[in-house]
């Protein structure tokens, strides 16, 4: 006996019972539906994920113009970095997995110098970054400095220069973070060595002898200014710092040098002595403020004689 519903029989309904007909049309339409369903779900988180990449990339694109109108410095500046700040936020929220659109919160908050929120901004970025890329770390170890982390700020520095060792100013904030430590001969050291194998400007030698005195190390101090001051780039503050690190050495004719330097640059002679714990530096023993006095009596001496 023959089945209606053999496959043979599908080609020429005309033939065939009407409810074995509807039956397996429906039976079709089930399927197709349910296998359309199925793909929806399959497909929806990654359509999803697409659509909203191209909105991050977009909001993203929206606020580096926005920035790329107001150069640094520029008074407008400010209002062009808070216009920019919720677009790349909104991007970061709609991405993710996108450790680069969280990078580009925290470097926005950094800017307005809200280094608080910029590192935990970065904190939270990491763990999503390109593991190679040093920049990321860089960040961090930045921030953690700035807001005088010392400890935290060391790992993140020394995974950036792992990954990059010719990156000078990474070099330069580690010293600090150890000096911080109260790792002082680490910190010279390192500190040192960023100055001999890498370029550096007056400013640069500037901040490292400002940290050499912070720390009592100012046998370097005298080092380190050396050659900004046959450049003429010391600044009084730095005058005065030179004028306590040479009396503190014993070099009283070059402390009172530097003084007067200072006072010249200032325009106005000095009658006390210079105000050294307004810069940062360390309580001086009696001897060394003794020497520092009467270098302050032979500057005035010589101004005197002029």
């Amino acid at each position: 006996m023959t089945l209606p519903c053999r496959s043979e029989n599908l080609a020429l309904p005309r033939g065939l019972p009407a409810a074995c007909f509807a039956t397996s049309l429906w039976a079709a339409w089930i399927l197709g539906t349910v296998g359309l369903m199925e793909a929806l779900r399959a497909y929806a988180p990654a359509l999803l994920w697409r659509d909203q990449s191209q909105t991050a990339w977009h909001l993203t694109d929206q606020a580096w113009k926005t920035l790329g109108e107001t150069p640094y410095g520029a008074e407008e500046r400010k209002a062009a970095l808070e216009k920019a700040l919720p677009l790349f936020k909104r991007a970061a929220e709609l991405s993710p997995r996108g450790g680069q659109y969280q990078l580009n919160v925290a470097r926005t908050l950094h800017e307005l110098r809200r280094f608080e929120e910029a590192y935990r901004e970065t904190l939270a970025a990491l763990p999503k970054c390109d593991p190679s890329d040093p920049a990321p770390w860089s960040l961090a170890g930045d921030l953690a400095v700035r807001l005088g982390l010392w400890r935290e700020a060391e790992p993140h520095l020394r995974k950036a220069l792992e990954l990059d060792s010719s990156r000078s100013q990474d070099r330069e904030r580690l010293a600090r973070a150890l000096l911080g430590q109260a790792r002082v001969g680490e910190g010279i050291d390192l500190w040192q060595e960023r100055l001999d194998r890498y370029p550096a400007s007056s400013e640069d030698r500037q901040r490292a002898a400002q940290a050499a005195a912070a720390h009592g190390r100012f046998d370097k101090t005298v080092e380190w200014y050396r050659e900004p001051l046959t450049h003429g780039a010391l600044t009084p503050v730095d005058l005065d710092i030179l004028a306590v690190a040479r009396a503190a050495l014993g070099d009283l004719e070059g402390s009172a040098e530097a003084l007067n330097q200072s006072a010249a640059l200032r325009g106005t002679p000095w009658a006390i002595l210079p105000e050294y714990k307004r810069y940062g530096l360390p309580d001086l023993d009696p001897e060394t403020l003794g020497r520092l006095k009467k270098a302050l009596e032979m500057a005035r001496e010589k101004q005197t004689k002029k």
